[in-house]
């Protein structure tokens, strides 16, 4: 009888070992299974990112070539090259004494002479704190520093003050004050 218990036990103990063993390969085929699934989704989420990838690449590059176009319409003014100074604030003035102070009492033939020297003129001549017969570009247009304006102007602007030259009151009044981005022309 004891043997019999025993040779019951140890077939019941087969039995289970064989169940648990094929439960482990199950759950391996499973496991298996379910990691073959998640290769394949990230083969695939990789081949969506090569993707993306490429057409951000492709972006990229057509940014780029904007970006060179546009840099090269700065130079297409007979060989020169446009240097961004960065924003100013531009204004207008004229002759008057209301725009000139003091310096308006002294006009000899009633030309408007610049700090520089030189005699103004309407829509070539800017006073600015940069040196005397630099070329800059406001907005397309192109003028010459031969003017300067009022210390306490600059210091109020920190520098970045321009004052475009009219040659009457009214335009100079219509023009404003304007926050713009200002080129040196080289």
């Amino acid at each position: 009888m004891k043997s019999k218990l025993l040779y019951i036990l140890a077939l019941i103990l087969t039995v289970e070992l064989c169940v648990s063993l094929e439960l482990d390969k199950q759950h391996e085929a499973a496991r298996a299974a379910e990691l073959q699934q998640n290769i394949i989704t990230l083969t695939d989420e990789n081949k969506a990112a090569q993707g993306q990838i490429e057409g951000l690449e492709t972006q990229a590059q057509e940014l780029q070539g904007e970006f060179e176009r546009k840099e090269a319409e700065k130079t297409d003014r007979v060989g020169e090259r446009l240097t961004s100074l960065g924003k100013y604030t531009i204004t207008a003035f004229c002759g008057c004494k209301r725009c000139c102070g003091k310096y308006a009492d002294d006009r000899p033939g009633g030309k408007v002479y610049g700090a520089s020297g030189t005699e103004l003129i309407e829509g070539v001549s800017v006073a600015a704190w940069l040196p005397f017969g630099t070329e800059i570009m406001i907005d397309g247009h192109s003028y010459t520093v031969q003017d300067r304006t009022a210390q306490w102007v600059r210091e109020k602007y920190d520098g970045r003050i321009i004052d475009v030259y009219y040659s009457n009151h009214a335009e100079a009044l219509a023009w404003g004050k304007r926050e713009i981005e200002v080129f040196a022309v080289e």
